[in-house]
Protein backbone atom coordinates (compact mmCIF):
# COMPACT_ATOMS: atom_id res chain seq x y z
CA UNK A 1 0.00 0.00 0.00
CA UNK A 2 1.62 2.87 -0.72
CA UNK A 3 2.05 6.32 1.40
CA UNK A 4 -0.79 8.47 -0.24
CA UNK A 5 -3.33 5.24 0.11
CA UNK A 6 -2.66 4.26 3.47
CA UNK A 7 -3.58 8.40 4.67
CA UNK A 8 -6.49 8.12 2.74
CA UNK A 9 -7.18 5.06 4.42
CA UNK A 10 -6.85 6.69 7.89
CA UNK A 11 -9.19 9.75 6.87
CA UNK A 12 -11.58 7.58 6.18
CA UNK A 13 -12.09 6.34 10.15
CA UNK A 14 -12.44 10.17 10.77
CA UNK A 15 -15.22 10.74 7.70
CA UNK A 16 -16.80 8.08 9.38
CA UNK A 17 -16.34 9.27 12.76
CA UNK A 18 -17.39 12.86 11.91
CA UNK A 19 -14.32 14.12 13.15
CA UNK A 20 -12.79 16.18 10.06
CA UNK A 21 -13.16 19.99 10.66
CA UNK A 22 -13.43 20.79 6.82
CA UNK A 23 -15.72 17.76 5.81
CA UNK A 24 -19.33 17.37 6.04
CA UNK A 25 -19.69 13.36 6.58
CA UNK A 26 -23.35 12.97 4.90
CA UNK A 27 -22.94 9.23 4.51
CA UNK A 28 -20.94 8.25 7.36
CA UNK A 29 -21.55 4.70 8.95
CA UNK A 30 -21.41 5.55 12.34
CA UNK A 31 -20.58 2.65 14.88
CA UNK A 32 -23.15 0.92 16.36
CA UNK A 33 -21.91 -0.73 20.04
CA UNK A 34 -23.59 -3.70 21.24
CA UNK A 35 -23.34 -6.88 23.46
CA UNK A 36 -21.67 -9.87 22.12
CA UNK A 37 -25.30 -11.28 21.79
CA UNK A 38 -26.46 -13.24 19.13
CA UNK A 39 -30.20 -11.70 19.35
CA UNK A 40 -28.94 -7.87 20.01
CA UNK A 41 -26.91 -8.04 16.86
CA UNK A 42 -29.58 -9.98 14.82
CA UNK A 43 -32.39 -6.80 16.07
CA UNK A 44 -29.81 -4.79 15.19
CA UNK A 45 -29.50 -5.70 11.44
CA UNK A 46 -33.41 -6.08 10.83
CA UNK A 47 -33.88 -2.66 12.27
CA UNK A 48 -30.85 -1.38 9.88
CA UNK A 49 -32.39 -3.43 6.92
CA UNK A 50 -35.47 -2.17 7.37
Amino acid sequence: MSHHSWLEYIRGFGYHDQTLETVVSRHANLPLELPADYSAVSEAIDWAIG
